[in-house]
């Protein structure tokens, strides 16, 4: 299939993002994750240009670096668009948030928002639901609760072993750590 690189523009005509891909791709609404708080296609068709088209996969992504060289990245202080990465694969270029790269306080509580939500709504790390996530209720030794899904993804972020859960759960242990009761919710 052919390849070809396109740009996202601002409304004054200025480009905001270059990318890659093939198909439908400059075209569909999504999220990329790829720029720093994320973003959205511009609403307005005309707004999204094709650069170069008809090209191999390694001639896009030739294309793409180039162009993003030639614009120029804000995170890195070179220019205008909102790339994170100087293109092609492997993410070569990038600037991660602890490492120098900033994310504004609106993303940072938006990113906050999004995970607390995600956790109380039983959905793993990438987003999808899980069927199977039960709703578990936690009683810690200082008699603080709280009502967790997916009980295996909350112990390890948590530092507790299955094997310590699950004796606690089945009550061979009274006590396991800080926790004193783990029950499933029907």
């Amino acid at each position: 299939m052919k390849y070809y690189t396109y740009a996202y523009l601002r409304e004054d005509g200025t480009p905001y993002y270059i990318g890659k891909g093939k198909g439908y791709r400059a075209y569909v609404k999504h999220y990329n994750s790829n720029v720093r708080g994320g973003f959205f296609a511009p609403p307005e068709r005309d707004r999204i240009i094709i650069l170069k088209k008809n090209l191999t996969n390694q001639q896009a992504l030739k294309h793409e670096i180039y162009m993003i060289a030639l614009f120029g990245r804000k995170d890195n202080n070179t220019g205008i668009l909102r790339n994170l990465t100087d293109g092609g694969e492997g993410g070569l270029g990038h600037i991660p948030w602890n490492k120098g790269g900033t994310i504004p306080d609106h993303q940072k509580e938006s990113n906050r928002q999004m995970m607390l939500e995600r956790y109380s709504n039983g959905l793993n790390m990438k987003g999808g639901n899980n069927p199977r996530a039960k709703t578990w209720r936690i009683v810690y030794t200082n008699g603080r609760e709280i009502v967790i899904k997916s009980i295996h993804d909350w112990a390890k972020r948590q530092g507790y072993s299955k094997s310590g859960i699950r004796n606690l759960k089945i009550n061979k242990w009274k006590r396991y750590k800080d926790l004193v009761l783990v029950e499933e919710v029907k």
